[in-house]
């Protein structure tokens, strides 16, 4: 009787989402097509083409500068404003982390979360190669970014290396690619070593990473052979270009394209440009190896996750000139590189590029472009003043420690009266309110090997999303999606999640998501809910604890009072967490962050 009324009441509740959308809202329609500017290869299309975005609509509206109301942010936030904060800042708050940000205030947690150490995935992989023969599956790095992410208390540089992670796109897709788990550990190792560094540092730990070397296929990448025609692999010159700092078109520091006195944008580079870029990246191999030489993997599996190594003999000696930089003949790899990536972290485009699209992933699919530019004046600087007085960073340009609190502190973001902006906030995606789920859940393990759910790419085949399973380097969705046939796009807004959340993938998400909500043991992902169980005689409470801890706050009237009446009829105390916090997960509130 008990799983009827929870199939009933779920049907009734997406029904109720569904049809509640308005121009408020950023819900996929299902005749939409998100997935039409997806290229086929897990790499760079065949003839070296990129896919483009939907054009933005000429009429598109600028969202809201800085507001009149400014909110002080070194008093101590509400509840709401700490769940809103924690909703951009980690992977979804809890009961505990609201307390413990309302404790300390903003600043206070800034500073405590960039003193909290590196927990490096590598050595939770590598015990578990011990005395093998063959590769384990790429599950095990999965399980560590799943660990982390769940009940990591650096939740900030959890999220913000997750971020990165979406720009520096690497995948263990297509299926050969499956049995690298210690590779893939310590690619997320390099986003959270780096994500309080400096953004020069991360692109030059990205540029040695083997993983990346692979991906891109650079990795034995030799100079020009006049005798059989070889040429340099061009793919890292062009994505390091076009995804990894400076993008296709020059920008003013707040974003917005720079035009010619025709009144057209402007590209930032030429095939020449890439051609002689990617003499850069010749004679990268593999460490303890002779260039082009293989090894059984298994038994090198420490030497795997070292710095590609140069071997200057298949280095090109010729001059190297791009985007009106010149490196010298006969320059030594290492060096070559060291001088192609200095004059690359320069590029006036470095700050606004990297930015919006990190302002996206945290607070808002269409940042203003006064937003953009402070929090590009901050990549540029190094620093930024926190609400109590205190500077974060070092001075240095492209800190991104300063990047990150620029971006979760700006007024823009933490201004309540965004709540009634239907043009600012943005879709969150699948992965973050699963995981969301699970935080707040307190799942008892997060161990994917034995679950179904998880261990065979069931996420990216339900809910469109799964860790190091982008099948192309161009991420999960694009930055500059516009969802045709939606509110969204009718507005001429991007709205990069969309990309994913198509008609299938809006129905699937519901029943993924019941799967482990409802689960009743004997699987690791089954939620704990003690903190929902001790409010389930109170079914206000219990609703009204949800609706803080899950949406910030923001569950309307209408949705409340549903979940009360469905929970109401329950006499069970755990079937009726686990019905409100199913009804939760599916409601819209959830599904959007503002």
């Amino acid at each position: 009787m008990v799983r009827k009324i929870i199939v009933i009441a779920l049907a009734s509740i997406v029904s109720l989402g569904l049809a509640s959308c308005d121009s408020s809202t950023v819900v996929q329609t299902p005749d939409s097509s998100p997935a039409d500017n997806t290229p086929t290869s897990p790499r760079d299309l065949p003839d070296g083409s990129e896919p483009t975005d939907a054009p933005e609509s000429p009429d598109t509206p600028d969202p809201v500068d800085t507001p009149d109301k400014i909110v002080d942010l070194s008093l101590t936030p509400t509840k709401e404003e700490a769940s809103a904060f924690l909703q951009a800042a980690s992977f979804g708050p809890t009961q505990d982390s609201i307390d413990v940000l309302q404790d300390e205030g903003y600043s206070e947690w800034f500073i405590g979360q960039q003193a909290l150490p590196v927990d490096p995935m590598v050595p939770d992989i590598n015990p578990t190669f011990a005395d093998t023969t063959t590769y384990k599956w790429e599950g095990l790095a999965r399980r560590e970014w799943y660990t982390r992410s769940v009940y990591g208390e650096d939740q900030l540089r959890q999220r913000a290396a997750f971020a990165l992670s979406q720009i520096f796109v690497v995948s263990t897709e297509p299926r050969d690619w499956l049995f690298k788990s210690h590779l893939q550990a310590r690619y997320m190792d390099i986003m959270q070593e780096n994500a309080f560094g400096n953004f020069r540092d991360l692109l030059e730990e990205v540029t040695y990473s083997p993983l990346m070397g692979e991906w891109l296929t650079y990795i034995g990448s030799s100079k020009a052979d006049p005798v059989s025609g070889s040429m340099p692999d061009e793919n890292y010159a062009r994505e390091i270009l076009q995804l990894f700092s400076i993008g296709l078109l020059e920008l003013a520091n707040n974003g917005q394209p720079v035009l010619d006195g025709a009144g057209q944008p402007i590209e930032t580079y030429t095939f020449e440009d890439i051609t002689g870029l990617s003499k850069v990246f010749t004679g990268l191999w593999w460490a303890d190896l002779e260039f082009g030489e293989g090894a059984s993997r298994p038994a090198r599996k420490e030497i795997d996750i070292q710095r590609m190594v140069m071997h200057d003999e298949h280095h090109s000696t010729d001059e190297k000139t791009f985007l009106g930089f010149t490196i010298p003949a006969n320059t030594p790899g290492d060096e070559s590189i060291a001088q192609a990536l200095d004059f690359i972290f320069e590029h006036n485009n470095v700050g606004p590029f990297i930015t919006k699209q990190l302002i996206q992933r945290l607070t808002t699919s269409n940042p203003s472009d006064a937003y953009v530019e402070r929090v590009a004046n901050v990549f540029n600087s190094g620093s930024y003043t926190l609400p109590d007085g205190r500077s974060i960073g070092t001075g240095a340009r492209g800190d991104m420690a300063s990047v990150w609190a620029a971006i979760l502190l700006d007024q823009e973001a933490r201004t309540p009266d965004r709540l009634d902006d239907v043009q600012w906030g943005k879709v969150r995606e699948p992965l973050i309110r699963l995981v969301h789920w699970a935080r707040a859940a307190d799942i008892k393990s997060t161990k994917v090997t034995n679950t179904a759910r998880l261990e065979q790419g069931a996420p990216t085949g339900t809910i469109g999303q799964d860790p190091f399973r982008s099948e192309s380097v161009f991420n999960f969705f694009r930055p500059g999606y516009v969802a045709v046939g939606t509110s969204t796009g009718e507005h001429g807004l991007v709205a990069p999640e969309l990309q994913i959340i198509t008609s299938s993938t809006a129905i699937k998400y519901p029943n993924f998501m019941q799967w482990f909500v409802l689960r009743d043991g004997g699987d690791h992902w089954e939620g704990r809910y003690d903190d929902q169980i001790a409010l389930a005689d109170d079914p206000e409470a219990l609703v009204e604890h949800l609706s803080l801890t899950m949406t910030g706050g923001r569950m309307t009237d209408r949705t409340r009072l549903r979940l009360i009446e469905t929970i109401e009829s329950i006499e069970d105390s755990r079937d009726r967490v686990q019905l409100a916090m199913l009804l939760t997960v599916t409601s819209q509130e959830f599904n959007t962050q503002q």
